[in-house]
């Protein structure tokens, strides 16, 4: 091939690329799942071997093994396949979210940065000189920018509603929008499509166990491996808790005593001073009136967490006990026929379970208190 051609050809493909229009690679479900599968079907098996261990080792031991470090590897496995299973659809999109809003806010804060150097920039043209022209059109191209990415916001999150519905949670875009607004909902997000991969698991282990009805070994091992499903979720709902608790109610706590100085502040001057001009003393009232309603935002934003964190206590608690229920079968087993009709049985606790898995989405009746929850998400992340 001639140089020119060569160049040619290079141009052209170069220019499709910049051209084509841009897309969002698709959700190979079916290579997800099996990926899911073949690595926690894996762990499990690891974890089960330490359970099955686990009664004849002694609770504590200077050296050697012990029921102590095997629940240390127990836990540590669980932790894993709850990495595992958790890739989902919807978790993509969740961090998709995420990753636009993250570009947006960058944007604003350039946006704002510039709309501060305009003010004393040039109006002519010089060397090495940003005009005020110029800061204009890189403010409008800016703004092009967020415009782009909020459309690009609002078809994840219509996505995000389709991938909900196949999971059989039903909402609508403004309760997704709330749902994304709270400093939960990334992890809510991600609990949905873990529930359904879970979902998916235990049913493929109900049809291995149809195939190999008199193999009693692959009957317990998979009966074994559906109460570490169980565990699984328990583990989960266990580290929504805890990120609740020791991450947000801190911040949110600070928050507040931090509302509450500059409210005791600014009554003080109020009170106090006599020599305010009449301007100044607006400023100070509605400086009291929005410290006054950003204090009640967040001790709604505290009650709606703590509503949360008990809805999701008592799910755990029902996770764990059906887990004690499923290991105590596990390690009694005896008939492989009563075996496969238990474990029908559990499946159709198990969907009761996940279809009460969800924490109740907020719903903002005015945009204030939506906007109010956003700032507090924001600085809660």
């Amino acid at each position: 091939m001639k140089r020119k051609d060569f160049l040619l050809c290079g141009l052209l493909i170069l220019t499709f690329l910049v051209l084509r229009p841009s897309f969002a690679l698709s959700y190979d479900k079916d290579a997800v799942l099996a990926d899911i599968w073949n690595k926690s079907l894996a762990k499990f098996e690891q974890a089960l071997s330490l359970l099955d261990e686990m009664k004849d080792l002694p609770d504590k031991k200077f050296l050697g093994k012990d029921k102590e470090d095997n629940i240390k590897k127990f836990n540590k496995i669980i932790s894993d396949v709850l990495e595992i299973i958790s890739s989902s659809e919807a978790k993509e999109i969740r961090d998709n979210i995420i990753k636009l809003r993250t570009e947006k806010t960058s944007k604003e804060e350039k946006i704002r940065e510039y709309q501060q150097k305009r003010v004393v920039a040039s109006e002519e043209d010089g060397f090495l000189v940003t005009t005020k022209k110029e800061y204009d059109e890189k403010i409008q191209k800016l703004k092009s920018d967020i415009d782009e990415i909020n459309n690009m916001i609002a078809e994840e999150t219509n996505r995000l509603i389709a991938v909900l519905g196949e999971y059989g949670i039903h909402a609508s875009y403004e309760e997704i929008q709330g749902l994304l607004n709270t400093v939960t909902g990334y992890d809510i997000a991600v609990m949905y499509g873990t529930f359904n991969n879970i979902k998916i698991i235990t049913d493929k282990l109900v049809t291995l166990m149809e195939q190999s009805p008199n193999d009693m070994e692959a009957q317990k091992k998979y009966y074994g491996v559906y109460a570490l499903l169980l565990k699984t979720c328990a583990y989960m709902e266990a580290g929504f808790i805890d990120k609740v608790e020791t991450e947000y109610y801190p911040i949110l706590e600070d928050m507040h005593e931090q509302s509450q100085e500059l409210l005791t502040s600014a009554i003080k001057q109020l009170e106090s001073s006599a020599n305010l001009s009449v301007n100044q003393k607006q400023t100070l009232e509605q400086n009291i009136q929005s410290l006054h309603s950003h204090q009640d935002v967040i001790k709604r934003y505290h009650s709606y967490l703590k509503e949360q964190c008990e809805q999701v206590k008592q799910l755990q608690i029902k996770y764990e006990s059906a887990y004690d229920v499923a290991f105590n079968t596990y390690r009694t087993i005896s008939l492989s026929s009563d075996l496969l009709s238990m474990i029908r049985d559990s499946i159709k606790e198990l969907d009761i379970l996940i279809n009460l898995q969800v924490p109740e989405i907020i719903v903002f009746d005015n945009e204030n208190l939506e906007r109010e929850f956003k700032s507090i998400s924001e600085q809660l992340l």
